[in-house]
């Protein structure tokens, strides 16, 4: 079994499981499945993104209570800009004028910060997954929200790499040049500045 399509379907249930007797009970009351909106903050075929959306799709339970899926796209990666943000954010809003959501699911920073700050969506609960940043930082007073924030021990894997190479003059780091890769730059700079002066 791949691990991350796991993840996937593992976060499907934390996300379906809380919130199963509320989306039950609309069903009921309504005769309608319930409808959940998964925003992606990036573009199909990046990986661990179509991995968490595999996961999505693995439904065990009985198919007349599995809730209708409503996927986009937001295509961060490639078109950066906060314009296109904007624009973006009034399509989906307009988009979905007409439609009522038991539930969104943000997968990632920028899928989360246009969750959260969206008036249209402000009494929508919020379920995320693979925040870089500050979680309660975007999701501020709004509420209504929990999920998965990746965190890593940046400082004691570098304390590892320098005691297994204790020759080593110069680490370097890759990042992406947008806000992924600067949450994770600052969790570099703090794990580098957490690591033990030279003697």
């Amino acid at each position: 079994m791949k691990l991350l399509p796991f993840f996937g379907a593992l976060l499907f249930a934390l996300i379906v499981a809380p919130a199963g007797r509320a989306l039950g009970a609309q069903q009921s009351a309504t005769g309608e499945p319930p409808h959940v909106l998964v925003l992606l903050s990036y573009h199909h075929g990046h990986s661990w993104e179509d991995d968490i959306l595999r996961g999505f799709e693995t439904w065990e339970d009985a198919q007349a209570e599995r809730p209708v899926l409503h996927i986009e796209w937001m295509d961060t990666k490639r078109y950066a800009s906060p314009e296109y943000r904007q624009r973006y954010q009034k399509f989906l809003e307009e988009k979905y004028a007409g439609r009522s959501f038991d539930l969104l699911v943000a997968v990632d920073d920028l899928a989360l910060t246009h969750a959260a700050g969206s008036q249209a969506w402000r009494d929508i609960p919020i379920v995320f997954s693979g925040i870089n940043g500050d979680p309660a930082a975007i999701i501020g007073e709004r509420g209504l929200a929990t999920g998965i924030a990746e965190r890593y021990e940046v400082g004691r894997t570098l304390a590892l790499a320098l005691s297994l190479h204790r020759n080593a003059e110069r680490i370097s780091f890759i990042t992406a040049a947008d806000e992924s890769g600067a949450g994770n730059r600052r969790t570099i700079d703090k794990g580098l500045a957490a690591l033990p002066a030279e003697s």
